[in-house]
Order: C-alpha cells, then structure tokens, then sequence
C-alpha cells in the first residue's frame, strides 16, 4: 500500500512538472517573445519622441517679435492686409471691421474679408498672415466657394481676429 502511494506520488509530481515544462513552453516564450518584440518597438518611439522633444526645443528658440497692437494703430494693419492681399493678386471685394468684443485677456477686432482669388494665391496669402509685421492676425473661419463663371477662380469669405493690447485700448473704448 505504501508502494502504491509512493508511486502515485512520483506519477502526480512528474505529471505537474511535464505540465509546468509544457505550460511553459506554450505560454511563457511566445510571451517572452512578444514582451522583446514590444521593447525593441517602445526603443524606436523613444527614440522618435526624443527627436520630436528636440525640433520642439529648437522651434523655441526661432523668436518673432509678436506684439499686439494698440486701438489706434488698426488702420495700419487693414492697410497691411490690403497690400499683402494685393502682393499675391487677390481681389478683395470688401474688408469689413466689426465690433471689438473681449476675449480672455485681449480686445479682439473681428475683420470680415469678402475676396476672389485663385486656390494658390489663397494658400499663400492665409499662410503670409503668419508673418504679417504690424500685429497678430489669426483666421477665426471661412468658407469657400468656386466661381460658377470661372472653375479655377474662388470667392471666399474670411473672418480674421486682429487681437488689440487691452491695457492701451480698455474694452469698450472707441
């Protein structure tokens, strides 16, 4: 009877050791192989990230002097506008500024730029408003359409945002 429990101790403890090692085998590599697949993948991002952290850096360092303008020198910045419209053959039909309203900490002039033009000349000249020298111009919205006379010419309707130095020009001053 002791025989038999020996025995049948041996066959369960050999047993479970031939199910560890087959466990093993079918579960922990194929894991172990993916665990190393994902490292070397994490090391590329990493190594991606950091490149991306430094153009980031650099970036900082290109420094444009940005400044708001103050309320009485919007005129020369619509006239800015108009020139830079001009210098890439743009036909502004009609530029309308309308009410300064507050947004955050600054004053806000919304200007409303009704316009034709062709689809390059349009890319080019919303993409100059980032470097117009008399203040800062963001494009709040627009909407495009194409000239039913002429496909390759458009009619757009843009909104600019020209920000105004609130401690010059106190909201609600005119």
């Amino acid at each position: 009877m002791e025989f038999i429990k020996k025995r049948l101790i041996i066959i369960v403890s050999v047993s479970a050791a031939v199910i560890g090692v087959i466990l093993c085998f079918t579960l922990y590599l194929p894991l172990a192989k993916e665990i190393k697949e994902l490292g070397k993948e994490v090391f590329v991002l990493e190594t991606e990230l950091s490149g991306a952290r430094e153009n980031i850096n650099s970036m900082k360092l290109i420094k444009r002097n940005i400044f708001l303008v103050n309320g009485d020198e919007v005129s020369p910045v619509i006239d800015e506008l108009n020139k830079l419209a001009g210098s890439y053959n743009i036909n502004i039909i009609s530029m309308t500024p309308k009410e300064i309203k507050l947004e955050g900490d600054y004053q806000v002039l919304p200007i409303e730029i009704i316009l034709e033009s062709k689809y390059a000349e349009l890319a080019i000249f919303l993409g100059a408003l980032d470097e117009l020298q008399s203040g800062v111009v963001v494009v709040a919205n627009f909407e495009i359409a194409s000239d039913k006379e002429e496909s390759l010419r458009l009619k757009s309707n843009l909104m600019l945002n020209l920000y105004i130095n609130s401690t010059e020009y106190p909201y609600g001053q005119n």
